[in-house]
């Protein structure tokens, strides 16, 4: 599943592709240095695949983004939402939430032999 957050935009000269957020987020998003990231224009609903890029220059509040990204989804706002991909190379494909499971053998009850 993917997990977003909302954050000011600040154009950042001299990247392509990229959207560079705070380590915070990076973490919220579940997302490292290199891997993709959606960028989302709530104002027009337009998406664009970037890399991203962890900094500890950033605000937790704003990301930089590089102008063909902002290009990309005809920015004009305050906003933009960057979400994780949900199926990352890093993390582990997960399983369905509910498993048809196989009934377990189980032993007899123990019996009372105290009166015999």
């Amino acid at each position: 599943m993917s997990k977003e957050i909302k954050i000011f935009v600040d154009q950042k000269q001299g990247i392509s592709n990229t959207v560079i957020i705070s380590p915070e987020n990076a973490r919220k998003l579940q997302v490292s240095n290199g891997e993709n990231v959606e960028v989302y224009n709530p104002d027009n609903g337009q998406t664009v695949n970037a890399k991203v890029q962890v900094s500890e220059n950033v605000l937790d509040f704003a990301g930089k983004f590089s102008k063909d990204i902002l290009q990309s989804v005809d920015y004009s706002g305050v906003e933009l939402i960057v979400r994780s991909q949900g199926t990352g190379t890093s993390q582990p494909a997960l399983k369905p939430a509910s498993q048809p499971t196989k009934p377990q053998a189980t032993s007899p009850p123990p019996q009372d032999t105290r009166g015999t």
